[in-house]
């Protein structure tokens, strides 16, 4: 009777183990596109270009496909991936509820699909192909959860709001990490916060409206430098141009420009792109 009893206990873990390595979780996946979150804003047709980008490691090294949403383990702590209901990657089902809930807001929005293993300028070029004057980024780090007696459940999410110049307006970020009870709410309502703690930013909000420009911004208040940030779409001439311009800002890095401005007044002046001229004007 011992025998077969390990037996059975043995068949079981094999065939969880096979199940897991397979993406099935015995039949069970999950629904991002369901899930209501209202984000509360007023967009008054304001065109809003949006993509959504998975940067999770293991999604982008090949460890976990991009469907991947947690993992649901067995008594035996036996792992079963668990994948979108929709057979989508992750990030489109993200897409497509966000997209919806900015719709029903008043925006007019253009959603686009975002290869994960494209870098920051491609994804950014492809929201800029759209010709809309609002772009956002939302970037996944890390999202799963881990169910076993309790779900474990880690996040971390970023926004940012670029105008076609790809010039950087308003940026928001959330993160956590929480044990909780066996409960499959726990993704629906951490999703729900994530997202609209983001858009409910008060930077993000006013980055939104229909007349908020670049010079609206308060360049201090960021560590992003919006120019920084270019489309790979340049010609060569103007990356030749880039280059030359860099060496010359290099060459003059350790040359003081003026007596009354520190260096840490000249590096933020050059974060900030301005010119060699600009900076000695400045501090004349």
């Amino acid at each position: 009777m011992k025998i077969q009893i390990f037996d059975i206990l043995a068949l079981s873990i094999i065939t969880a183990t096979m199940l897991s390595l397979s993406g099935c979780a015995g039949g069970r996946s999950y629904d991002y596109r369901a899930i209501s979150i209202d984000p509360m804003l007023s967009g008054n047709n304001t065109k809003l270009a949006i993509g959504v980008h998975d940067e999770r490691e293991y999604v982008k090294n090949g460890d976990k496909y991009p469907q991947y949403v947690g993992t649901q383990r067995s008594p035996a702590y036996v792992p079963w991936n668990i994948n979108t209901k929709s057979g989508l990657p992750m990030a489109e089902d993200f897409l497509k509820n966000i997209g919806k809930s900015l719709q029903h807001d008043g925006y007019k929005v253009d959603l686009v699909l975002l290869p994960e293993k494209e870098n920051k300028k491609q994804v950014l070029a492809r929201l800029q192909d759209t010709g809309d004057n609002k772009l956002l980024l939302f970037t996944i780090n890390e999202w799963y959860f881990d169910v076993w007696y309790k779900t474990r459940m880690e996040y971390s999410m970023k926004l940012e709001v670029f105008d076609n110049n790809l010039r950087l307006l308003a940026h928001s970020e959330v993160a956590k990490k929480m044990w909780g009870e066996n409960d499959n709410a726990v993704p629906d309502l951490e999703f729900k916060s994530a997202v609209e703690k983001l858009l409910s930013n008060d930077s993000i909000v006013k980055s939104l409206g229909e007349d908020f420009t670049y010079s609206d911004t308060d360049a201090k208040s960021t560590t992003y430098q919006s120019n920084t940030i270019k489309s790979e779409r340049v010609d060569k001439d103007e990356k030749k141009s880039q280059i030359k311009q860099n060496k010359i800002h290099n060459e003059n890095f350790s040359k003081p420009i003026a007596n009354k401005c520190s260096t840490e007044q000249i590096l933020k002046m050059k974060e900030m792109r301005m010119s060699d001229e600009q900076i000695k004007a400045a501090c004349q």
